[in-house]
């Protein structure tokens, strides 16, 4: 009987998933595919491909995934999704009940030929197997629901993967930015050893009477700016090493506030040469978790719909007594009843609909939510690549400058050492060079930065 009643409401299950909504992905800005960006159709840049180059960052990122706070919540956000789908499933057990009892009777009775009390003492085995309230699900309604939370563990599982995405790319930047804002702080150091031998020869000269005060003045100034900018930079590095340490959780990362002098800053800018089309959309986890969210708001829309229908429900019993022990567990389909019944929900009706109308505008709040994260998403993706192309040209431009600079500053210095210069147009010529070199580096800093902007918008 049992297994009659559980395949009969699977089959009904089954067949009420019809009142769930047919989906179809929201029309959107990218419903033709674009090419956002023309490259060699070969070739593909991630964050991945810079991790293998980079085993210290590869370390820290892989501690920052087992011990940031953002990320621990949003695994226990799919954990508990995934508890709630169990649960729900496990709604379509019935609940069964069994029992057994022992039935002990004492009857007395008078004897007719001599009036003696005569007593008889029996006892009787009693098993009972029952189904109470079994809602068959014949409208699909607990189905929906099942499918409903578990498009929402799907969704908790994307924003879980746009969590450790963007932990990813933070890291990255900042790791990153801390090379670069050491390599700086070298060549400002490299800078301020060249201009205190200049000072030497100026107090020198100034001595013998032989120099503008003027001049001095404004070597001073300069050399004072250039002294606040290496502390600066030294500002710049602790907060970086802080940020790291913060969002991996390790403590201290191998780039820290003791050693951070011992290193060079040297770095490899990834080049982004492949073809990116706005297809690359689709990939992005805030994308997909924006999709998840309408396909489980589907489901929510189909059990509402299945509530406004009549319930049925099951009532079943079984019985089986026996005068021995040993037969306790006898056959239990001698004396059984079933009593089916259907509840219309009347005075429900208002509320269920109301429910319904509920879900039709949440899933109406998802489709909106999937078109601007997709508009948001294209956006993200333009402004990467045109920034990106723009920092590439600048480091250009300055990359030519160190050049012309660096040659301009060695023509002068030969002159001086000729004695056909004055120091304070070799001071800058050594001012305009290092400087060139400073601004090259905060270019490659912004291109490197960028660069790991677009990767991250694309997905990674």
């Amino acid at each position: 009987m049992l297994k009659i009643i559980m395949m009969t409401t699977i089959a009904l299950s089954l067949s009420g998933c019809i009142f769930t909504p047919k989906y179809e992905k929201p029309k959107s800005v990218i419903d033709e595919n674009m090419l956002l960006k023309s490259g060699n159709t070969g070739s593909t840049s991630s964050l991945v491909d810079i991790l293998a180059h980079d085993p210290i960052l590869t370390n820290i990122i892989h501690n920052a995934l087992i011990n940031n706070y953002d990320l621990q919540q949003g695994m226990i956000k799919v954990q508990s999704s995934i508890l709630q789908t169990n649960s729900a499933t496990l709604d379509y057990i019935p609940a069964v009940a069994f029992g057994a009892s022992k039935n002990i009777s004492m009857t007395r009775q008078i004897s007719p030929f001599d009036g003696s009390a005569v007593q008889q003492k029996s006892k009787s085995y009693q098993s009972s197997l029952s189904l109470n309230s079994y809602e068959v699900d014949i409208w699909g309604r607990k189905f929906n629901e099942i499918m409903s939370l578990n498009d929402q563990r799907k969704a908790s599982e994307s924003a879980v993967a746009a969590i450790r995405l963007t932990l990813i790319s933070e890291l990255s930047r900042n790791w990153y930015e801390l090379k670069s804002l050491i390599k700086s702080w070298h060549l400002m150091s490299a800078k301020l050893s060249r201009l205190n031998e200049i000072e030497t020869t100026l107090k020198e000269i100034d001595s013998l009477g032989r120099i503008d005060p003027v001049s001095i003045a404004k070597f001073s100034r300069g050399k004072a700016n250039d002294e606040s900018y290496s502390l600066t930079l030294e500002k710049e590095i602790s907060t970086r090493i802080n940020k790291i340490e913060y969002l991996s959780g390790m403590y201290p990362i191998q780039i820290n506030a003791i050693n951070w002098k011992t290193e060079s800053g040297d770095y490899r800018i990834p080049l982004v040469n492949q073809s990116i089309s706005s297809k690359v959309i689709f990939n992005r986890p805030d994308v997909i978790q924006a999709e998840m969210n309408i396909t489980a708001a589907n489901g929510t829309i189909g059990a509402a719909r299945a509530s406004l229908l009549p319930v049925f429900n099951l009532f079943a019993n079984a019985t089986h007594t026996s005068s021995s022990f040993d037969n306790i567990l006898g056959n239990l389909t001698n004396n059984w009843t079933l009593t089916p019944s259907m509840v219309i929900p009347i005075f429900s009706l208002p509320k269920n609909y109301s429910n319904l109308k509920l879900a039709d505008k949440q899933k109406s709040l998802a489709v909106i939510e999937y078109k601007n994260t997709v508009a948001q998403a294209l956006m993200d993706i333009k402004d990467s690549i045109s920034e990106v192309d723009v920092a590439d040209k600048i480091s250009q431009s300055f990359s030519a400058e160190v050049v012309r600079s660096k040659q301009q500053m060695e023509k002068i210095d030969f002159r001086y050492r000729a004695g056909y210069g004055d120091i304070y147009s070799l001071y800058e010529s050594v001012d305009i060079f290092h400087s060139a070199q400073l601004e090259l580096e905060n270019a490659r800093r912004q291109k490197m930065s960028n660069t790991l902007i677009l990767l991250k918008s694309m997905g990674g």
